[in-house]
């Protein structure tokens, strides 16, 4: 959680302020909704997959903010995962990256690349 808190940090400090403070309106608006706590295993699409929206982790209302100003982390952690599969931990036996965003957006794979890219030109793209 520090992590992801630091990257926040990052994020606030960097020179997008319109992107920043989308991103902050589109996480404030996650909180909006009921969501019920459900880690459990669901596969999903690949891009753009989620679980139901009703349903989700912490992670999950980080992605969907991320989605809500047009950076789609499911692609962008796998992307990176099949770059530098070495920086991620090995969580779930994974032997290799798996684009499928219940293991991506777990804060075990979204902090080494919130700590790797957040403040990267990628995500004004």
């Amino acid at each position: 959680m520090k992590g992801v808190l630091l990257a926040f940090v990052a994020l606030l400090l960097a020179p997008r302020p319109t992107f920043t403070r989308d991103l902050i309106r589109a996480a404030v608006a996650q909180t909006a909704s009921r969501v019920t706590y459900d880690g459990s295993y669901r596969r999903i699409a690949y891009p753009g997959g989620d679980v139901p929206a009703h349903i989700g982790v912490c992670t999950d209302l980080i992605v969907r903010a991320y989605r809500a100003v047009g950076v789609d982390l499911q692609v962008r952690v796998h992307e990176d995962m099949s770059a530098a599969f070495a920086a991620y931990p090995r969580a779930w036996g994974l032997a290799r990256p798996d684009s499928n965003i219940e293991k991506l957006a777990r804060l075990l794979h979204l902090t080494p690349w919130l700590s790797r890219d957040l403040a990267t030109p990628r995500l004004s793209r």
